[in-house]
């Protein structure tokens, strides 16, 4: 399919889409308006009576006189398809992720309930994982000794790892001056009895996720596009610092 006729079916499905939008006809889906506009088109001439019920009467107004190729129809629709699934991708994990964000800071809040490591100190937890054995992480698998990890009845058999959700994410141990209560370390010796914060950031841009979030123990989350270089910002980060560039998502922890 070559680029002119692309864009050209790319702007006249634009054009029609502000017509669906405002037609009699609904539909459930903004695909399934496409999927009808396309099959109106035709394969060898346009169903007439169709573009008019979804367009309205002056519909010739959409469609150049010479026709629309077929195999430019399918190939728009095929496009058209792939980016609404990476869209419906993105829209998943982002929730799912401000949901991880959420659980972990409730994690965070309950482990610190409890001495953990039998050092007399009540102290948040430095890593996600907790060592074979130990309870110095935030999930620990069932050791028989009835006391279930934070994490455990919040994500079930699924733990953050890795990837979760399509993206990363990085414990961060200090604050800087744009966060509630100014620059700080959440260390006192070895122990992160001060705070605790946690930075988010998608596995590949623009496929499984676009927006980067931040949460601390203060319990608000905070969003930026990174864009494509953001792997390696959230990498260097070594504080939570949300500073004017980063926005308040609207939801807290305790919401």
């Amino acid at each position: 399919m070559n680029r002119p006729a692309f864009a050209g079916l790319l702007f006249i499905v634009s054009l029609a889409w502000s017509c669906l939008a405002a037609a009699q006809e609904t539909f459930p889906t903004p695909e399934k308006a496409v999927a009808s506009f396309v099959t109106a088109l035709g394969a060898e001439k346009p169903d007439e009576a169709r573009l008019a019920q979804l367009l309205g009467d002056d519909w010739r107004t959409y469609i150049p006189r010479g026709g629309v190729q077929r195999s430019d129809v399918d190939t728009f629709l095929a496009q058209y398809r792939a980016q609404h699934t990476i869209a419906r991708r993105i829209g998943r994990n982002e929730l799912g992720v401000l949901q991880s964000l959420l659980a972990y800071h409730d994690a965070q809040m309950d482990y610190a309930t409890e001495d953990h490591n039998g050092n007399g100190a009540l102290e948040y937890a430095q890593k996600i994982f907790s060592e074979p054995g130990k309870h110095d992480g935030l999930y620990w698998d069932e050791d028989g000794d009835g006391e279930v990890s934070p994490l455990g009845p919040l994500f079930g058999q699924d733990v953050v790892g890795d990837d979760w959700y399509g993206y990363h994410f990085r414990i961060l141990d200090a604050q800087g001056p744009s966060a509630p209560g100014g620059a700080y370390s959440y260390l006192i010796g070895n122990q992160m009895s001060r705070g605790f914060a946690m930075v988010a950031w998608p596995a590949r841009y623009d496929d499984t996720g676009v927006m980067s979030f931040m949460i601390s123990h203060d319990g608000q989350i905070f969003e930026k596009d990174l864009g494509p270089q953001g792997d390696r910002q959230a990498k260097a980060m070594k504080r939570f610092d949300p500073d004017d560039s980063w926005k308040v998502v609207d939801v807290a922890a305790g919401d």
